[in-house]
């Protein structure tokens, strides 16, 4: 299974926002919205040279605003807010839980080495460097399984 954005296998591909995209449509469910259509009447605080997303859980649980340090709004400017951390399930370990508590199994591991194991249908299995993009690898591999990928 290779990622629809850049067609890196799942074995193989790289934490960052790429594989956090690909995790946050294929086994959150989510859908990107630009920030103008996630907040009607802003469209003037976005430098339209960069697309800010925000990420819209269909069942109202979640919602995240990736790049608002990259809005284009200038630190003294008086509308200026500290940007908050993008979601990013692939390199922090709190994001990457969501994931991992998200996936319907009925039993899941995390282990030492980083192994991700996830019971459904199958049994499922992806390693990594880290925690985050072990989590990441197999719920992607999950999603296949379960029928629920893009």
């Amino acid at each position: 299974m290779n990622c629809p954005e850049c067609d890196k296998a799942v074995e193989e591909h790289e934490a960052g926002h790429c594989m956090d995209t690909w995790v946050a449509e294929a086994v959150m469910g989510w859908r990107r919205m630009t920030y103008a259509e996630a907040f009607p009447g802003w469209e003037s605080h976005v430098n339209d040279n960069r697309l800010t997303m925000h990420w819209h859980d269909p069942n109202g649980q979640f919602e995240s605003t990736s790049g608002i340090g990259e809005m284009g709004l200038a630190e003294d400017d008086e509308d200026y807010e500290c940007p908050q951390q993008a979601w990013s399930p692939s390199t922090q370990i709190a994001d990457a839980w969501m994931v991992f508590e998200s996936v319907p199994a009925s039993d899941r591991s995390i282990s030492e080495g980083w192994n991700c194991y996830f019971l459904a249908r199958e049994q499922v299995h992806a390693c990594a460097a880290t925690a985050p993009l072990a989590i990441c690898r197999a719920a992607l591999i999950a999603s296949v399984a379960e029928g629920q990928c893009l």
